[in-house]
């Protein structure tokens, strides 16, 4: 469905590479996040797919289709929501906005209407279409914006910070309404967000960028996959030669000094389970202080993301 191959963009006054050869694949009815600290490139990416900005280098398809090439016809089969509702106009009624951007997609506005309630309904904005959208909460605006670019019945969606300004309950209304759009309408959307919680609640994958660069791309099934995998924090008992002996044991181990002790993480070897372990552990001589199962989020896996990123880089 969205095909970015080795795309670039760099801005000349002044001189910034804002992305540096990007490249992924998002196939029919996925839902995937793309994250990354201020400044990463995030929203560059989302211009340039949706022909807003020029890309310096590389190419974009969507359903086949270049977006450069053929930008009205691939807009036409796109809906897109930017940072702070930036495609409503809010002194225009919420029926009017949808009427507007409706025919600019090539939507009759006989259709609109049909289509309109049935938006409205799922986005929980019924009676509100005759209020100027300047007049909604933060809450309401965001899904009048969604319910804009929903109206011509897209085939992918590409929300950028769609849960910037809302509150707790704002944010849960927002994943309940795309989980029923994503069930009901087989879409496929792309969301960039700084909310990473948000993000793991409601995508299948992860897109992770920095500093211009894709620096990793996980499905959310990996992330519990990790978690499934019982890794756990041990606090080891200082001995003579103890860090070398364990490096020895388990290569595969984090380790860390605390005090005279030793912190050590790793997940339990296959086959294993905790009371076996810990009793391998005490026939090599080695004393557990203490044991704590941990469990990966969201934030945890984008900082290491991050570091292997700068790490290549540097290099």
């Amino acid at each position: 469905m969205l095909e970015v191959v080795d795309v670039s963009k760099t801005y000349k006054k002044p001189l910034v590479k804002a992305l540096s050869g990007v490249s992924f694949t998002i196939s029919r009815g996925e839902t995937v996040g793309l994250v990354g600290p201020n400044g990463a490139g995030k929203t560059t990416l989302i211009k340039i797919i949706l022909a807003l900005l020029i890309p310096s280098g590389g190419t974009i398809e969507i359903g086949g289709l270049n977006v450069q090439k053929h930008r009205y016809e691939v807009l036409r089969r796109v809906g897109a929501t930017l940072e702070g509702a930036r495609n409503l106009y809010w002194r225009l009624s919420l029926r009017d906005n949808l009427l507007y951007f409706g025919q600019i997609k090539g939507v009759p506005s006989s259709v609109i209407d049909q289509r309109a309630p049935d938006v409205l309904e799922a986005l929980h904005l019924n009676g509100l279409e005759r209020r100027l959208v300047g007049t909604l909460s933060s809450g309401q605006k965001q899904r009048a914006a969604l319910a804009v670019a929903l109206i011509h019945s897209p085939d992918i969606l590409l929300l950028d910070e769609p849960t910037s300004g809302l509150d707790v309950p704002s944010i849960d209304a927002l994943v309940s309404v795309l989980t029923g759009l994503k069930r009901d309408h087989d879409l496929t959307v792309l969301i960039s967000s700084h909310n990473l919680g948000f993000v793991q609640s409601i995508v299948g994958r992860v897109l992770f960028i920095d500093k211009g660069h894709l620096v990793g791309d996980m499905p959310i099934a990996e992330l519990e996959r990790k978690n499934a995998e019982d890794s756990y924090l041990f606090t080891l008992q200082a001995r003579e030669g103890l860090r070398s002996m364990v490096t020895a044991l388990f290569p595969e181990a984090q380790l860390w000094e605390k005090g005279e002790d030793l912190d050590m993480v790793m997940a339990i070897p296959s086959g294993e389970t905790l009371s076996s372990f810990l009793i391998k552990l005490e026939e090599k001589g080695i004393t557990v202080l203490s044991a704590e199962r941990l469990n990966k989020d969201l934030l945890t896996v984008y900082h290491e993301m991050l570091e292997e990123g700068k790490t290549t880089h540097d290099e």
